[in-house]
């Protein structure tokens, strides 16, 4: 309510929305709308306002947002495979808002996960660049911190071409074409 009293003390346009609540107790959002009129003859500033219930497009665009975040989770899902590895299978275009949700996720996980490899697979995904080749080295930095070791598969001969300017990093993650060549190499360890 201090928005649209600063806009009535001066004089100014408002528009904002309200969770209101109808005589008989439901709540709906609504959309309010003051605009300030000046009239020259009587020489005095009117306030006319608008409303708007527009609780069906609020309730749309939570579920919206909701529908983003649950499809966001499953399309980057943490897979336990063996008693010692787990895979990040990721799908789709890979975002900053993307790698923030999955380091958050991960790190959760890793606190008391009993695995001691991450098979991080990049062959679903759309676009490789190095940029979102850096963030795995810094997924991989943040698994070595947590006592696991990282290891990428889904290596394509371009996303190969492309990490080839970053050899030091590289050179200290295991990398597969397929995850199970990945899970082959761990069982050697064994």
């Amino acid at each position: 309510m201090n928005q649209i009293r600063s806009a009535l003390e001066n004089t100014e346009r408002v528009e904002l929305q309200l969770f209101n609540y109808k005589k008989d107790g439901t709540g709906f959002w609504n959309e309010l709308s003051i605009d300030p009129v000046w009239i020259e003859e009587e020489q005095k500033t009117y306030f006319i306002g608008i409303q708007k219930d527009v609780t069906q497009e609020k309730e749309k665009t939570q579920m919206l947002e909701k529908t983003l975040h649950e499809i966001d989770t499953i399309s980057t899902p943490i897979v336990p495979v063996t008693d010692n590895a787990l895979v990040l299978p990721l799908i789709g275009n890979f975002t900053d808002k993307r790698f923030d949700s999955m380091s958050t996720r991960l790190s959760l996980y890793l606190e008391s996960a009993e695995e001691d490899y991450i098979i991080i697979d990049l062959s679903g995904l759309y676009e490789m660049d190095t940029y979102v080749v850096s963030r795995f080295f810094q997924i991989s930095q943040l698994a070595s911190l947590m006592g696991k070791e990282t290891i990428l598969s889904g290596i394509s001969p371009n996303l190969a071409l492309k990490t080839a300017g970053i050899v030091d990093t590289v050179n200290k993650i295991h990398t597969f074409a397929n995850v199970k060549s990945a899970l082959k190499f761990i069982n050697s360890l064994s």
